[in-house]
């Protein structure tokens, strides 16, 4: 996993502080993350297998794409970035459904579009 500058964000999605990915993780921080659910246009939900070499949750089922934000990154910028970089997928229509709090894993708290 390449080690990146996250932004690290209250509840309210206020940066705060700016970190290495590493860190962030390490040290439990609050952070940025987008994901993704493509649907067919016959109404089929497009979701992934996670990699048995994972360390949460391995070979799980998941959303169609899941990224970070980076340091000053958008949440559309973020999910056109991922669409490209793990399905490469580019120009689709994309929106926002919905802002929600989770943890993705251990010491991974996000909040997420």
């Amino acid at each position: 996993m390449t080690d990146e500058l996250l932004d690290v964000v209250k509840d309210d999605d206020i940066v705060t502080a700016r970190e290495m990915r590493s860190g962030v993780h390490r040290l439990g921080l609050q952070h940025r993350g987008v994901h993704i659910f493509l649907v067919t246009p016959q109404d089929k939900l497009l979701v992934q297998q996670r990699s048995r070499h994972k360390e949460t949750l391995p070979l799980a089922l998941d959303c169609s794409v899941s990224e970070h934000l980076k340091a000053e990154e958008g949440y559309r910028d973020a999910a056109l970035r991922g669409l490209a970089e793990e399905l490469g997928i580019h120009g689709i229509r994309i929106h926002s459904l919905v802002m929600f709090k989770m943890n993705y894993g251990p010491n991974d708290d996000q909040i997420c579009q």
